[in-house]
């Protein structure tokens, strides 16, 4: 036989702060609250916990959502707990230089966290937890993916920095089909190339 090394998350989802969406026929409509910091400005969340959030299928409602701030240092999500996502947990899209540092997700469906286009750059991305209760949970199809092609971490745009992140749960622990989408996606398309892009 082989021998096998098991150990525990043990997380805190309880926060100061409480956003929560209507829970009454979330998992039936497959659809809660969504944030995001949309163009130039400043998003910074911290300690929060969001829970019934993310709107299956729907594209770009997501809990937590960087889209197409460009660079922003002082952009941070960190140390929030997002709880019972219907589609991804944190986005960052076309966004560069950003902190997602130090959240607690759990059972975010489709990815914990999603970089999107191909062309985020130097975000760090550290010290996060990201649990799925069971695999069948959170694997689902989304934007036209299968439910295979999710992933605790799933990326897109590679050269971010991972830091001591740790994922529990999911079919893949992390995924990067670069290869999937040589070009991109979406208005980042024709301009990058994931499939040869290095991590970090």
């Amino acid at each position: 036989g082989h021998m096998f090394e098991a150990a525990a998350e043990v997380v805190n989802l309880e926060r100061p702060i409480l956003i929560t969406g209507d829970n009454d026929d979330f998992y039936e409509i497959m659809e809660g609250f969504s944030t995001s910091m949309m163009g130039r400005g400043i998003i910074d969340v911290r300690y929060t916990r969001l829970e019934f959030c993310g709107r299956r299928h729907k594209m770009g409602k997501y809990c937590l959502h960087l889209h197409k701030v460009g660079t922003c240092p002082e952009c941070i999500f960190q140390g929030n707990a997002i709880v019972d996502s219907q589609q991804v947990g944190v986005t960052i899209h076309g966004t560069h230089r950003a902190l997602i540092d130090q959240n607690t997700l759990w059972d975010a469906r489709a990815a914990g966290i999603y970089t999107e286009a191909g062309n985020e750059m130097d975000n760090v991305i550290s010290y996060n937890v990201i649990i799925c209760s069971r695999w069948q949970v959170c694997a689902v199809p989304w934007q036209s993916k299968g439910s295979l092609q999710g992933g605790g971490i799933y990326m897109i745009g590679m050269t971010n920095d991972l830091l001591y992140n740790r994922v529990a749960g999911y079919e893949h622990g992390m995924h990067t089909p670069g290869s999937a989408f040589p070009n991109g996606q979406g208005y980042a398309w024709g301009k990058v190339c994931p499939q040869f892009t290095p991590f970090g």
